[in-house]
């Protein structure tokens, strides 16, 4: 199913993610990685929990739900907007240094945040996977 595609197209970069492009549904076109794949994953495990349950599952379902919420509405309302704002930035213009700067300054929080909340639906899915 789904856990074995995931196992058998990841990321080259980030061997914990999932692969972003893939070609013909069979081979890694692309070396990156991005959320939708391991959002796929979180979402399959919570499903499967609440169709056959398991020991751990308040572990799954907690760790499943961090980690969809914080890491992709995180990264639709932190990190999106502030790379699209970024990519606008013409390089070489005048307001580039300072636009760099107020990026990393709202960046980095946000992306510490995503950190955290994937290292704790970590350490919860781990736990969940003990209680099995």
């Amino acid at each position: 199913g789904l856990v074995q595609y995931w196992r058998a197209h990841r990321s080259i970069t980030n061997p914990s993610c999932m692969a972003w492009k893939q070609e013909q549904c069979v081979n890694v076109a692309s070396a990156n990685s991005a959320s939708d794949g391991d959002l796929d994953v979180a979402y399959a495990l919570l499903l499967a929990d609440k169709q056959w349950g398991s020991a751990g599952a308040w572990q799954m379902v907690i760790g499943g739900a961090l980690y969809i919420v914080g890491m992709l509405v995180v990264t639709m309302i932190g990190n999106v907007p502030l790379n699209n704002a970024l990519e606008a930035t013409d390089a070489a213009g005048p307001d580039a240094e300072a636009m760099w700067r107020r990026y990393l300054q709202r960046w980095l929080p946000w992306n510490h945040v995503r950190t955290v909340s994937c290292t704790a639906s970590l350490i919860l899915l781990i736990g969940a996977i003990a209680a099995r």
